[in-house]
C-alpha cells in the first residue's frame, strides 16, 4: 500500500500500527491520512474505521464517531472492543436501544472484556433494567475489584433498586480505592441526603466540589442539602457557584 512515510509495500497492519502511533503522539493529520489510505484500498476495513471513530469522538464530533464505528462493526472481523466503544458512544448520544444492542454483541464476542460489561451495565441502568444492570456491574467488580469506577457504577444501580445500604457500601468502597474520586463523594452526598443525614451529605458534597470544581451534580446536591436544612442563603451560594461556569444548566 503506497504511503508517503513508508515503502510502497506497507501492509494494512503496518499502516494501522503507524496510524495509532501518530494518534498517540498527537499527530492526528498523519493518523487520519494513513487510515484513509487503508480505506481507499479496502473500504470498510474495521480497524481503520474504528480509529477514525475514536479520533472523531476525541474532537467532539459524536455523530461522525458513531458513523465510523457503525461501519467498523459491520465488518465480520470487528472486535468486541469496537462494539463496546460503539455502545458507549450511542449511550452518550441517548441512542439507548442501539447502545444496548452493541454492548450485548460486545459481551457475546468477549465475555472477559471489562469495558463491554461496564457499558452494558450502565446502559441497562439508564433504561431501567436494574436487576440485569446489577449483574453486569457485579461482574465488572469481580473482574476489577480495585476499580473505583466499577464500585461507583454498581452503587448507582443499588441506589435505584432502593438498596441504600448496599449503595452506600459501594460508594465507600469506591472511595477506599480512590479517595479523590469526586463523583463517588457526590453520589454518596445524594444518598446520605435522601436518608436525612444532612450534615454528612453536606460534607461529602463540599469535598466533591473541592476535588472537582466543575462537577455539576455536586453543586446541585449541596444546594438540595442546604435547602433541606432550611438554609436558603447557603443553597443560593451553591447555585451561584454553579451558575458561574454552567449558567444555562436546567437543574440550576
Amino acid at each position: 500500500m503506497p504511503d508517503s512515510n513508508a515503502s510502497p509495500t506497507l501492509t494494512f497492519a503496518e499502516a494501522l500500527t503507524r496510524a495509532y502511533a501518530h494518534w498517540n503522539a498527537g499527530q492526528a493529520a498523519q493518523a487520519e491520512q494513513l487510515c484513509q489510505r487503508v480505506l481507499a484500498v479496502s473500504p470498510g476495513q474495521s480497524d481503520a474505521l474504528h480509529l477514525l471513530g475514536l479520533m472523531a469522538h476525541a474532537y467532539g464530533n459524536l455523530d461522525l464517531a458513531i458513523e465510523h464505528l457503525q461501519g467498523a462493526c459491520r465488518a465480520p472481523q470487528a472486535s468486541a472492543v469496537c462494539h463496546a466503544n460503539l455502545a458507549e458512544m450511542c449511550r452518550q448520544r441517548g441512542r439507548l436501544v442501539e447502545a444496548e444492542a452493541a454492548a450485548r454483541r460486545a459481551v457475546a464476542l468477549d465475555g472477559e472484556l471489562v469495558a463491554a460489561w461496564n457499558n452494558l451495565g450502565i446502559v441497562l441502568q439508564e433504561t431501567g433494567q436494574f436487576d440485569e444492570s446489577r449483574r453486569c456491574l457485579e461482574r465488572v467488580v469481580a473482574l476489577q475489584p480495585d476499580s473505583a469506577e466499577a464500585h461507583n457504577n454498581l452503587g448507582n444501580t443499588w441506589r435505584r433498586l432502593a438498596r441504600f445500604d448496599l449503595a452506600e457500601a459501594c460508594y465507600r468502597e469506591a472511595l477506599a480505592c480512590k479517595p479523590s474520586f469526586a463523583s463517588a463523594h457526590s453520589n454518596l452526598a445524594f444518598l446520605l441526603s435522601t436518608q436525612g443525614r444532612l450534615d454528612e451529605a453536606a460534607s461529602e458534597a463540599r469535598l466533591a466540589i473541592d476535588l472537582d470544581p466543575r462537577l455539576i451534580d455536586a453543586y446541585l446536591n449541596l444546594a438540595d442539602v442546604e435547602s433541606a436544612r432550611l438554609d436558603a442563603a447557603a443553597a443560593l451560594r451553591a447555585l451561584d457557584m454553579l451558575a458561574a461556569f454552567a449558567p444555562r444548566h436546567p437543574g440550576a
